[in-house]
């Protein structure tokens, strides 16, 4: 744990922990108020319904405890002799908790529009055998992997792509409006939500408080959408200018 948490492009120790945790707190409670006073294109005021807000606003919150995570699809350390680990975060009561939940709703419905994402193997052999077309002469089926994804995505440019296909289709996700309780926030106050939940991540390991500098928030239930939208509109911006885009492509969700 302390050779990850050495990494300092990704992680910030923190000195003053209750300021920190303080000033977290406080610009979520900021952001749900401006959520909550947010006009939809109608001109109509609030975003949810004055009890969820109210929750929302009374959200007690800690700084938590980092641990790590046995990966045992992997092999063992070379060095070590131990199995690899994933960093975990429950994120149950983070500062960031009310944004979180708020991202989480309006990004998930969004998924449905991403056309190459697997949700499993039964998805990936149903799409292949779906396939009609004979495949041309010298094509190639081939796979590749983003290595660590999660902390390799960029917060700022994160924050303005997902709002950015959040604001631009919006308009398609009729299961919010039929909600009757969320409305979409405008571009600008959706990326600064969702660039609160990516930046304020807090956590703490052996006595010591750190804030994650990089990627996506470790536990935020949003981050893996965040994660799946961010790279559908990275690999389409790529594959729309090449000759030599694929003719099927598909994409494991990020898990």
């Amino acid at each position: 744990m302390e050779r990850h948490l050495a990494d300092t492009a990704a992680y910030h120790r923190i000195i003053n922990q209750d300021a920190t945790l303080k000033n977290a707190q406080t610009k979520s409670r900021n952001l749900v108020l401006k959520l909550f006073k947010n006009k939809d294109r109608d001109g109509n005021d609030g975003l949810m319904q004055t009890r969820s807000r109210d929750f929302y606003l009374v959200f007690e919150s800690a700084i938590l405890q980092l641990y790590l995570l046995p990966e045992i699809h992997k092999p063992e350390n070379e060095i070590t002799g131990t199995l690899q680990k994933r960093p975990v975060l429950g994120g149950c009561r983070a500062p960031t908790r009310p944004d979180n939940w708020m991202c989480t709703a309006f990004l998930n419905p969004l998924l449905r529009l991403l056309p190459e994402r697997l949700q499993d193997t039964t998805d990936f052999l149903n799409k292949v055998t779906s396939i009609r077309d004979p495949a041309p002469c010298r094509a190639c089926l081939f796979s590749m992997d983003v290595v660590s994804l999660y902390p390799s995505i960029s917060q700022r440019e994160a924050a303005k792509v997902v709002a950015t296909f959040f604001d631009e289709n919006e308009q398609r996700i009729t299961q919010l409006r039929e909600a009757g309780v969320w409305r979409p926030p405008h571009k600008q106050l959706f990326k600064e939500a969702i660039l609160h939940v990516i930046r304020d991540t807090l956590l703490q390991f052996d006595g010591k408080v750190y804030r994650q500098t990089n990627g996506t928030s470790i536990g935020a239930s949003s981050s893996v959408t965040i994660a799946d939208i961010f790279m559908h509109v990275v690999f389409e911006r790529e594959r729309s200018h090449r000759e030599d885009a694929p003719a099927v492509y598909h994409r494991l969700g990020s898990i």
